[in-house]
């Protein structure tokens, strides 16, 4: 969009019943309608895709259609485990946010054991990056939601504590085995302890192990196809940005010879400035998509 201005220059209903503690999820299609200012009206959110159905630990049923809502730093935060995360500015104002972080899309596992859930796809940012969110478990006598924050641009991080994830011995990944699984998992293992695999090429074998018993969620070949065609796409814009610049800098070049040829008139002065101011918004374009 900048490029193009420098050339004419020169030539975005989930409704939450908010009860203390727990609550019900109503999952309601339609499209996001935001209702800015005061909040006297309902606002109506929507999914931008189902959550998935992964295989998790058994100790973790019983948090299966329920929510968790906490009061955190001026924000209201709603923890559906394995559905989805909402969050909501407590201030009424104008442009305040209520709006979906994310929705469960894959379990994090970290030393063969269950640790948090991974929420993609929420509202969009204002630089059009999805928002994410990160929910970790913490063993906790009671069940609540702490520590919210957003370590980076729209990545959000929250603890759910709860004392169904103090069992450490059902929080594993191996618990969900039956002897077939048990046995391929002792393989892979085996064969990095035998220096037949890198502890990366283990952390990858595992995955797709994880993958293929959909404990781990896995992309679609189409989602792939996608990936691989946007990659493509970017390639063909870069070598089109590098041509441009390309060409700036023979404009420039042309704009500078210019300036000297002209006249110390009014018009003259006028034409000088206009012209280096256009060279320098070329050559700030330039360096700030390629500083090389």
């Amino acid at each position: 969009y900048r490029k193009w201005l420098l050339v004419v220059a020169s030539l975005q209903i989930i409704s939450f019943v908010c009860e203390t503690g727990e609550i019900n999820v109503k999952i309601v299609e339609g499209n996001t309608i935001q209702r800015y200012g005061f909040q006297t009206t309902e606002t109506h959110l929507s999914l931008r895709k189902q959550p998935e159905r992964l295989i998790g630990p058994d100790v973790l049923k019983p948090l299966n259609g329920t929510c968790f809502k906490e009061h955190i730093n001026g924000y209201i935060y709603s923890v559906c485990p394995m559905q989805n995360v909402t969050q909501k500015e407590e201030a009424e104002r104008w442009g305040s946010f209520y709006g979906v972080l994310g929705v469960f899309t894959d379990w994090i596992i970290e030393n063969d054991t269950f640790v948090g859930m991974f929420y993609t796809m929420g509202e969009s940012c204002a630089n059009l990056q999805d928002r994410e969110i990160k929910v970790y478990f913490v063993c906790d006598t009671v069940t609540k939601l702490a520590n919210a924050s957003e370590p980076e641009k729209c990545q959000y991080r929250i603890e759910l504590h709860s004392p169904l994830v103090c069992l450490q011995h059902a929080m594993k990944v191996q618990h969900l085995f039956t002897d077939d699984m048990y046995m391929r998992w002792s393989e892979v293992e085996d064969m990095h302890k035998t220096d037949l695999l890198t502890l990366q090429g283990l952390q990858k074998k595992k995955k797709q192990l994880l993958q293929n018993w959909k404990i781990l969620y896995q992309k679609p070949k189409q989602e792939e196809k996608i990936k691989k065609k946007d990659a493509i796409i970017q390639h063909v814009d870069l070598e089109k940005e590098n041509k441009f610049c390309q060409v700036q800098t023979t404009f420039t070049s042309f704009i500078e010879e210019a300036l000297n040829l002209a006249t110390n008139t009014t018009e003259g002065n006028r034409f000088k400035t206009q012209g280096r101011l256009l060279a320098e918004h070329f050559n700030e374009y330039c360096k700030e998509y390629n500083p090389n």
